[in-house]
């Protein structure tokens, strides 16, 4: 269980939650890159994932509150095939990796080929759920609530 660390300077209440992200890729010339932000504070500098790869990192975050975890994967230089996986995802050292359904995928696309899309009038979305493969740049989203666990209960 995540432990609750109540601040009694301030009516707000933290918990902190431990994560563990798994993550592969294939890739021909330059491996995916991936940082990792929540409420747009950068939490994992830009790491490769040059095969398979386990990121690790602890947040403290305010209860009675929404949040949004981030996931930037970059690197894709629009030409050669490259692909990032977010493979498990566990919280506590629970596997929790169903809860990847719920986040969203922004992807950046490749500037001719969706140029060549357009004219062929074919119009891709602005984002895509539930995908947990990426072969464009762009930012995977969860928005989340706290306390974390209870709205995990809900959502599963």
């Amino acid at each position: 269980m995540p432990a609750l660390v109540i601040d009694t300077g301030q009516t707000s209440h933290m918990e902190t939650i431990s994560f563990a992200l798994t993550f592969s890729s294939n890739w021909i010339k330059h491996p995916p890159i991936v940082s990792i932000r929540n409420d747009n504070i950068t939490i994992v500098e830009p790491t490769e994932i040059d095969s398979v790869r386990v990121i690790e990192f602890a947040l403290t975050i305010t209860t009675e509150q929404a949040h949004t975890l981030e996931i930037i994967r970059s690197n894709h230089d629009e030409v050669h095939d490259q692909l990032c996986r977010l493979d498990q995802f566990q919280a506590d050292n629970l596997d929790i990796t169903e809860v990847l359904d719920h986040g969203r995928f922004y992807p950046i696309y490749p500037r001719l080929w969706y140029m060549e899309q357009q004219a062929k009038n074919i119009h891709w979305p602005e984002y895509h759920d539930r995908w947990r493969e990426w072969g464009w740049n762009g930012t995977w989203q969860l928005r989340y609530q706290a306390p974390f666990f209870s709205w995990l209960l809900k959502i599963i």
